[in-house]
């Protein structure tokens, strides 16, 4: 339609897939660790009972939401090109999970 040059021209052909692929790795060695600190901070008596780790708590579960929800469904779309998995309902969680976790 236009006359500007493709932003993807010296991409090599196999980069979506690598990104892809280190992407998925990333978010599957996280969230392990998203429970082992979860389990260290709600099975530990002195590090519940600590205020300032209630804020941490609150903060890995968003966060959780954030990894296993959100970025599934955003790589998943950026493979596939639409979302595979329409539902107004599946959408609605999904702008609730992306924005207004964020922004109130």
């Amino acid at each position: 339609m236009g006359s500007f040059p493709s932003i993807l021209t010296n991409v090599p052909l196999y980069w979506p897939k690598a990104e892809f692929s280190l992407f998925v790795l990333g978010q599957i060695l996280s969230i392990p660790c998203y429970f082992f600190v979860a389990y260290h901070i709600i099975f530990e008596k002195s590090a519940r009972k600590a205020l300032h780790n209630h804020v941490i708590i609150i903060l890995l579960f968003y966060n959780f939401l954030g990894v296993t929800f959100d970025l599934s469904l955003t790589l998943d779309r950026d493979r596939v090109g639409y979302v595979s998995l329409f539902s107004p309902t599946l959408c609605r969680f999904w702008q609730l999970v992306d924005n207004g976790i964020w922004y109130g």
